[in-house]
């Protein structure tokens, strides 16, 4: 795939991370499912995180702590040992296993899915609906809102360390649009209902992300695009069905 000569290095510490990531031609390598995206003439240096310890999942005061390197298909199974009070790990395990195959799973990364925030990501609505926050470095350390790092993401380098997210009792619905079970989604729809308010999270619309109470709700405000498989009025027409559903569902 690389033709050119690749530095291929291994940092321990986070500071050297990121003074590593400075350096013109230098990536992060973490789960390597978007090196393919990268014109190989401009990489010079990969920067392999497997030695940063950046790969935990734990609950630490009512907090769950997931670290940026650790792979889809492993938070998965390790959130199944955690002891905890509310059940947010069980509804993130149960939307990321919707992400790709068992094999794309298990190498896909929590911090490169969050980083990347591809349009078809089973990993960014979830995420989005429990308002999970990324802590960055970028020669200090810095917490911020998962929204802020998607819609602003910082210009200069910097390194995910953390994400966090609160654990508590919730509901949840989702619904992806796809060809067939493995597809990326087309359109992918998140609602969790905490006390008596139903959050809902939509991607695929013209919208980045698009993101609503659901008693606020309204068709007509959401515009979709055509692509090759799916029309807009389809996608509306599916939203539609979507809303309801969860309605159903959820109680509301």
């Amino acid at each position: 795939m690389f033709e050119n000569d690749i530095e291929w290095i291994f940092p321990e510490k986070i500071e050297k991370v990121y003074e590593s990531l400075k350096k013109e031609g230098s990536r992060i390598h973490s789960g390597g499912l978007t090196l393919n995206r990268l014109r190989p003439s401009n990489v010079k240096t990969l920067i392999d995180l497997q030695k940063t310890g950046l790969d935990f999942l734990s609950i630490e005061q009512g907090i769950i702590q997931i670290g940026p390197y650790l792979s889809v298909g492993e938070f998965i199974e390790r959130s199944k040992d955690l002891k905890k009070d509310g059940n947010i790990l069980v509804f993130l395990a149960d939307v990321f296993s919707n992400a790709g195959s068992t094999s794309i799973r298990n190498r896909m990364t929590i911090g490169g899915s969050v980083v990347g925030a591809p349009s078809w990501s089973d990993i960014i609505p979830p995420l989005v609906a429990v308002d999970a926050k990324i802590e960055i470095f970028s020669g200090e350390k810095k917490q911020i809102d998962i929204l802020e790092l998607i819609n602003n993401k910082p210009q200069k380098p910097f390194v995910v360390t953390k994400i966090t997210v609160k654990d508590q009792d919730l509901n949840w619905f989702y619904r992806r649009l796809t060809n067939v079970r493995f597809d990326y989604p087309y359109m992918n729809f998140c609602a969790v209902r905490s006390n008596e308010k139903v959050k809902c999270v939509l991607r695929g619309s013209e919208e980045r992300i698009k993101i609503f109470d659901i008693e606020e709700y309204k068709n007509e405000k959401i515009t979709f695009r055509d692509d090759m498989y799916f029309s807009a009025d389809y996608k509306r027409h599916l939203l539609d069905i979507y809303i309801k559903e969860t309605k159903e569902n959820l109680g509301c």
